[in-house]
């Protein structure tokens, strides 16, 4: 005797109309709500688990997570009740079949069919994040793709709910052992990045026709899943952009905190795009929210004369041709632009706006593109120098920079923005060794000088104060970092740090590091964290509350860039004098990899995805962020003078070839 009811009959309101799968946890029916004229998905637990209370409290937990979203990649619950003492859940009925049976009858999927799928599984998936539900349970088997195209997640009978944390204990094993995150398997506990490590070894079936990872025994899955890296994908498709593969083997990792921090990174990864704008995922446990990018790269002197930008087209060097040197074109200010160059990528800022540069914050980075010559091949005004310059800063309508004349005696220029006439300059007496600060809330602009003092003007040209070498105890030639809280800091080459409240100038705070070492790089300042490059080979990281040590590190040689950091990824990256790139944690300080090349570090940039560096010799390289393998090269020509600039789908550096490219 059945110990479900039969097809035709019904439960509740409900009229049955088929049995479309059954397991160990109860039966799925099709079924008719006569009420609302609708058919219906009714999944009905098990007899013998009826009286079990954890696999009760599952199966109503099923119903609260799935009841509580709203998303159309997300199967609707349309009402929770009871049938002889066991409970069902009723859903919307889609029609279609499962990715498991598509993946079965076809193998492999092309690749725009994927991304079709993926994108929406994503977007679900974020979804669920964002109201604290964990799935637990990502596989072919529960996504349904619906005749209409679309992909909808169903069975959440795993899920895990943030409002409702004591319905399971860490140590509890449940999932599907080929899915299952290497968290999930040892027990601990999960937030939404574990949901994304099932996500990627759905995305690399879909790919491959088969999960990375089989073994002959659930044991031996289980130890593959925790110890065994994934073949890469490219040995099952040549087909596919290199970016997938980054994309996978990032989201493929063992630890949480080197994955994706949400789906949609995941998603535009795999595109080859870069992050989004900051938004905090929910459903994460001390996970991280999505990379809140802060490149740190450092001003440094530009060439006035012939000065260029030459932007490289990050996807169409995933795969680049065989190096090669560019012909210079003659040498003019204004450059030459191609049809390469998107207008968007250096848009002109407000009136009284603070530039937006690409990837990062000009009031941190101190160097911006936005006072080159205009991109425009026929500008609207065209400023000419004589003199060596820094890089720039663009603000409250001005255009400033520090212009340094033979004769010496730096001076500290604004030009309008409007029209590039001079709107005021000021002789600081002494050259200026590094770009010039505009803090973003305040509307003051900070420059330092090769004879130690830190001035501050207002945007109008009014001196504001000056603190003197005496009073900073050394040169400040990396100039200062305008910390996220709005305060100063800067280095010296006497290996003092400080902390400057920067409306008056006066210090919050100093300490002497002499004897570890001395500064000669702007500071970068993350979280707690200020960190300083020294110029004998020191990293240190200090307290930003009190300047005292976390933790100090050495490098195999001098630093030639500020840190670059990757905040929300944990991870720094500091270029150096002998050509090495050290990646190191931000916790700690521990060494992650090492990347070397013969030529010294100009500068360091990252969106994220890949980390550009900048060499002396004209070569511009791209690594993983994640383990420094190269990604690409390319010779630029010319000699690159300063820390590139990237915007995740361009990478600018300054050559003395003249161009703007």
């Amino acid at each position: 005797m059945s110990t479900h009811p039969e097809v035709g009959g019904q439960i509740g309101r409900f009229q049955l109309e088929a049995e479309v799968g059954h397991g160990g946890m109860g039966v799925v029916y099709q079924a008719q709500d006569a009420a609302l004229g609708r058919r219906v998905a009714i999944k009905l637990i098990a007899p013998h688990l009826a009286e079990d209370e954890q696999a009760l409290v599952r199966f109503r937990r099923e119903a609260a997570a799935a009841a509580g979203l709203r998303h159309p990649g997300i199967a609707t619950v349309y009402e929770f009740g009871e049938h002889e003492g066991r409970p069902y859940i009723v859903f919307e009925w889609i029609e279609g079949r499962t990715l498991k049976s598509a993946l079965a009858e076809e193998g492999p999927l092309p690749l725009e069919r994927i991304h079709a799928i993926f994108d929406q599984l994503c977007a679900a998936l974020d979804h669920a994040h964002a109201h604290g539900v964990v799935h637990r349970d990502i596989k072919p088997a529960n996504v349904i793709l619906g005749s209409d195209g679309r992909a909808t997640i169903v069975d959440f009978g795993l899920a895990w709910l943030s409002s409702a944390p004591g319905i399971t204990t860490n140590g509890a094993f449940f999932g599907t052992p080929a899915y299952m995150s290497p968290e999930q398997i040892q027990g601990l506990a999960l937030d939404g990045r574990s949901d994304l490590y099932s996500l990627a070894v759905l995305l690399y079936e879909m790919l491959a026709g088969r999960p990375p990872f089989d073994a002959p025994s659930t044991a031996a899955l289980l130890h593959k899943q925790l110890h065994a890296a994934p073949p890469p994908i490219a040995e099952f498709r040549r087909d596919l952009p290199a970016p997938i593969g980054r994309a996978l083997k990032r989201a493929l990792s063992k630890e949480a905190g080197n994955r994706f921090p949400t789906a949609e990174a995941l998603a535009r990864a795999l595109r080859g795009e870069s992050p989004a704008p900051s938004q905090h995922p929910q459903g994460q446990s001390d996970g991280p929210a999505l990379l809140r990018i802060k490149p740190w790269m450092g001003g440094g002197l530009l060439a006035a004369m012939g000065l260029g930008v030459l932007a490289l087209a990050v996807s169409s060097l995933v795969n680049p041709e065989p190096a090669r040197t560019p012909t210079p074109k003659p040498s003019t200010p204004t450059g030459v632009v191609s049809a390469g160059v998107p207008q968007a990528m250096l848009s002109s800022p407000t009136e009284g706006g603070l530039w937006s540069a690409p990837a990062g914050n000009p009031a941190q980075t101190g160097f911006v593109v936005a006072g080159l010559p205009s991109q425009d091949p026929d500008p609207r005004w065209f400023h000419q120098e004589t003199e060596p310059h820094t890089g720039l800063a663009v603000g409250g309508g001005m255009v400033i920079y520090g212009a340094n004349p033979a004769e010496g005696g730096g001076i500290l220029r604004a030009l309008n923005w409007t029209n590039g006439e001079v709107a005021w300059e000021v002789n600081l007496g002494a050259d200026i060794p590094s770009a010039p600060v505009i803090h973003p809330s305040l509307n003051l602009v900070y420059a330092s000088t090769d004879a130690g003092e830190i001035y501050s003007f207002d945007l109008a040209g009014e001196w504001r104060w000056v603190r003197t070498t005496v009073e900073m105890s050394g040169v400040v030639w990396g100039g200062v970092t305008v910390a996220p809280d709005g305060s100063l800091n800067a280095a010296t080459d006497r290996g003092w740090i400080h902390s400057i409240e920067p409306a008056a100038g006066s210090l919050n705070g100093s300490a002497d590091l002499a004897a570890m070492d001395v500064f000669v790089r702007r500071p970068a300042v993350i979280g707690s964290f200020v960190l300083a490059a020294g110029a004998g080979g020191s990293l240190q990281a200090l307290d930003r509350a009190s300047l005292h040590a976390a933790w100090t590190t050495r490098l195999p040689s001098h630093a030639t860039t500020p840190p670059v950091v990757l905040e929300d990824a944990g991870l720094l990256f500091v270029g150096e004098q002998d050509g090495t790139v050290q990646a190191f944690t931000l916790a700690t300080g521990g060494e992650v990899w090492s990347w070397h090349d013969g030529s010294t570090v100009v500068g360091l940039a990252s969106e994220g995805l890949q980390v550009y560096i900048a060499l002396a010799s004209g070569q511009v390289v791209a690594l993983d962020p994640w383990d420094g393998d190269e990604i690409w090269r390319v010779n630029v020509g010319g000699t690159i003078s300063a820390p590139p600039l990237t915007d995740g789908s361009l990478v600018l550096v300054t050559t003395d070839a003249g161009q703007i490219r």
